[in-house]
């Protein structure tokens, strides 16, 4: 019986795990692209300026179209609520610019709401007379189903579904309201959530035990919360993600040079994640950096004792870089302590 018995480590000793990803000798996927795009955060100045053109020259149903692209980029700027309002108080769409005008006073600071603001708005009242706009019944439904999601399902599923499919075909239904504000930062934060949840390795299991096609589906997630703000910050945090993604991709394509790299990145980035060290040294042996990778397991040793199982985890990163250093009797050696069996 072997000792501790993990599956990994016995794929390790008879050759199937080499120096990769556990779990990776039958992983095949080709990358998920999201049909449909959603406004983009950092496009919301240029999205108001083509709306102001069209509607300079009275080309409201389109101003609306880039207005309404705007509040989606960014529904907690105040300006594109004010633009929508005029472009529908023009076309006689009193209750609805009612509603927008209103949009645009929640959302603003009070000093900042002009004379003239406030008179358009309660013209645009009078006209409207008993008329009280509300949310469209089929965007009320998407908009339920989205929160229920939240709530209670994934972020992210396979082809771009889950809260993001839900949330992308609000968004098709030219949804532009100040709800937008909560439901995205929800979104974002269950969107890193899941990403954060997939890294735990299972008991026994050096790695997360994820296949390449979780591992894109991963970087999707990274990607959609990525468009899901403009604060530098949570970008700086999305980014340091990006880097446990590139290296565990690199790994598993065989890029090992590559993968050395970036998991070197990844363990700057997330040095609490013990499995990015196992990665690092990986991708130098399988680089055929055997100094580097004897160095830097040196370096890493006490946090690998430390894992769970830590002293096979350790010692089968040691006899494989013996044996790729042709140092062949050590190799036996480490082999044959792992392979006695537990007291």
């Amino acid at each position: 019986m072997l000792r501790n018995a993990a599956p990994w480590l016995v794929a390790a000793l008879v050759g199937l795990v080499g120096m990769t990803l556990p779990g990776a000798a039958s992983q095949a996927a080709s990358l998920e692209i999201d049909p449909t795009s959603i406004p983009d955060p950092d496009a919301y100045e240029s999205l108001r300026s083509q709306g102001r053109e069209a509607y300079n020259v009275e080309q409201y149903d389109r101003a609306e179209t880039y207005y309404i692209e705007a509040i989606q980029a960014a529904p907690d700027e105040p300006e594109a609520y004010l633009d929508l309002a005029r472009t529908f108080f023009w076309r006689d769409m009193y209750a609805t610019a009612v509603a927008y005008y209103d949009f645009y006073i929640q959302q603003s600071d009070e000093e900042d709401i002009s004379d003239k603001v406030t008179s358009e708005r309660r013209l645009a009242a009078s006209r409207s007379g008993d008329q009280v706009w509300k949310v469209p019944d089929s965007q009320t439904r998407i908009l339920e189903s989205l929160r229920t999601r939240l709530n209670e399902g994934e972020a992210y599923t396979s082809g771009g579904g889950g809260a993001w499919g839900l949330y992308r075909a609000l968004l098709r239904t030219d949804y532009a309201h100040p709800d937008l504000i909560q439901v995205r930062n929800r979104l974002r934060s269950k969107l890193l959530e899941e990403f954060d949840a997939r890294l735990q390795p299972e008991s026994g299991e050096p790695t997360p035990q994820l296949s390449l096609s979780q591992w894109k589906r991963q970087i999707k997630r990274l990607e959609a919360a990525r468009k899901l703000t403009r604060d530098e910050d949570v970008r700086q945090r999305i980014q340091r993600r990006g880097a446990i993604t590139k290296a565990a991709t690199a790994l598993l394509n065989g890029r090992h040079r590559k993968a050395a790299e970036a998991s070197q990145r990844a363990v700057e980035s997330h040095p609490e994640r013990t499995f990015l060290k196992w990665f690092h040294v990986s991708a130098l042996v399988q680089a055929n950096r055997h100094d580097r990778a004897q160095q830097t397991l040196e370096r890493y040793s006490s946090e690998l004792e430390s894992m769970s199982d830590g002293d096979d985890y350790l010692e089968v990163l040691q006899s494989t870089l013996a044996h790729r250093r042709g140092n062949l009797e050590q190799a036996v050696d480490l082999y044959d302590t792992l392979l006695q069996p537990s007291e």
